[in-house]
Parts: C-alpha cells; sequence; structure tokens
C-alpha cells in the first residue's frame, strides 16, 4: 500500500484506476484499429482485393483483438 498524503489506498480505488486505464487502452486501440482499417475493402469483391488492402485489414482485426485482449487482463 502506498501512503499517499496521510491515507492509504486501498485495492478498490487501485482496481478501479486499472479499470479505468483498460478502458482508455480499448478506446484507442479501436480507434487505431479503425484508422488502419482500409476505405472501400467492403464494396470489393475478394478477386479485387489487393495484397496491401488485405494486409491493412488483417493488421486492424490484430489491433483490435490485442486491444480487447490487454483490456480483458487488465479487468480481472
Amino acid at each position: 500500500m502506498d501512503e499517499q498524503s496521510g491515507k492509504f489506498t486501498t485495492n478498490d480505488q487501485a482496481q478501479a484506476t486499472t479499470r479505468v486505464v483498460a478502458v482508455v487502452l480499448l478506446v484507442i486501440g479501436l480507434a487505431a484499429a479503425y484508422w488502419v482499417w482500409p476505405s472501400g475493402i467492403d464494396d470489393l469483391t475478394l478477386a479485387s482485393i489487393t495484397f496491401g488492402a488485405l494486409l491493412r485489414a488483417i493488421a486492424s482485426g490484430v489491433i483490435a483483438l490485442v486491444s480487447c485482449a490487454m483490456t480483458a487482463m487488465l479487468w480481472t
């Protein structure tokens, strides 16, 4: 426990702070995944998707999954 200005930080306060950090990381991760997602890929057929757009879509999915995993690990 840390002593700050005469008060002790309780376990509930530490858990609440960690959950706030987890939600902030989730929002940042989902925003990054949205930013990486290639625009217009939803309207293309599978044969006309370029390799670069496919890699960006995969990267966007990985960013979203990692963000969700980090949030889940911090939440519990």
